[in-house]
């Protein structure tokens, strides 16, 4: 049996817009293993992080969940990104 390391991803509250729908979309990336078991995990207001969402994942490699989750678009669960243009 292969062992895959757990990466943390902390995701700040203030740009989760629906709790059920970050763990959907968190579970569409880190999808469950042959046994059915869940291979990510989410704590919301950890004690060492008060106001966060705590995104324990199985994977073979590290990556970035906030850039997969804003990549995939649709309904994330996060709030839309406000992207401001620099004023000339």
């Amino acid at each position: 049996m292969a062992y895959l390391p757990i990466y943390t991803h902390w995701i700040s509250k203030d740009v989760v817009s629906n709790q059920s729908r970050l763990e959907a979309a968190c579970e569409a990336i880190f999808p469950r293993d042959g046994s059915g078991k869940r291979t990510c995990e989410l704590i919301v207001d950890p004690a060492e992080r008060p106001g966060y969402v705590k995104v324990n994942s199985l994977s073979r490699e590290p990556s970035n969940l906030m850039v997969e989750l804003r990549a995939r678009g649709g309904d994330n669960g996060l709030e839309p990104e406000i992207k401001v243009e620099p004023q000339a």
